[in-house]
């Protein structure tokens, strides 16, 4: 949950991957994924912002599936700066500013070593400066990154 203005709003990043479970009661994944997709919406439920894929060459061939998303609020001295993770795609994390523009992407290799499975995002304001903490799931670490 995001507050901006004093209006409260839910982000929600979807990967594009659907399972269904089969008459065995195993679950298989779709052979065709469906369109992945980060919005923000309200608290009823209407869709306010959705952010672009971002228009990078690897993704006019290769896939592209969010799987978090976290804003710096505003209201915590932040920049309003959107970060997903694509984790299933391209092992990379996204920046976008207030408006969904896109605006750069980290893989990783800035510090401890290039992400591989990146699922989760947070940023942290507790130590006075800002740090961005990266989930990288498949190297079993968490890396630490100044957000600019």
């Amino acid at each position: 949950m995001v507050r901006q203005a004093s209006q409260d709003f839910l982000w929600i990043a979807d990967n594009g991957s659907k399972t269904r479970r089969t008459p065995d009661g195993v679950y298989a994944r779709d052979a065709v994924p469906s369109r992945a997709a980060v919005a923000m919406y309200s608290l009823d439920g209407d869709e306010v912002l959705r952010l672009p894929k971002p228009d990078l060459e690897i993704y006019t061939t290769e896939r592209y599936s969010p799987t978090q998303v976290a804003v710096d609020e505003e209201r915590f001295g932040g920049s309003g700066d959107i970060w997903v993770t694509d984790g299933y795609g391209q092992m990379v994390v996204h920046c976008f500013d207030r408006n969904g523009a896109y605006r750069f992407t980290i893989d990783g290799a800035a510090g401890a070593g290039t992400f591989s499975e990146p699922h989760s995002v947070f940023i942290d304001r507790r130590a006075g400066s800002p740090e961005l903490y990266v989930a990288d799931r498949g190297n079993r670490r968490i890396q630490a990154f100044a957000p600019e």
